[in-house]
């Protein structure tokens, strides 16, 4: 997918991850994101599950983004 790598920013534009892969659904309906939020060079990094419907597309400067709106619990800077 071309959604996997994707930088995943706040509200405050700061960003808070990258998606790492997709949840589906039974019937091949996109559910959701993992996104890995924290760490250093992959060190400590944790994976938390954002519903797709909280996630917003945006274009920066030619670069893919996601804006995931009010932070969800569980999420840097939400």
């Amino acid at each position: 997918s071309k959604l996997i790598g994707v930088d995943v920013y706040n509200n405050q534009n700061e960003k808070i991850g990258e998606i790492d892969e997709l949840i589906m659904t039974s019937n091949g309906q996109i559910a959701g994101a993992v996104i890995g939020v924290g760490g250093f060079l992959g060190m400590g990094e944790r994976n938390v599950m954002v519903p797709l419907n909280q996630l917003k597309f945006t274009n920066n400067d030619g670069a893919a983004t996601y804006v995931v709106p009010g932070g969800p619990a569980g999420l840097a800077g939400g």
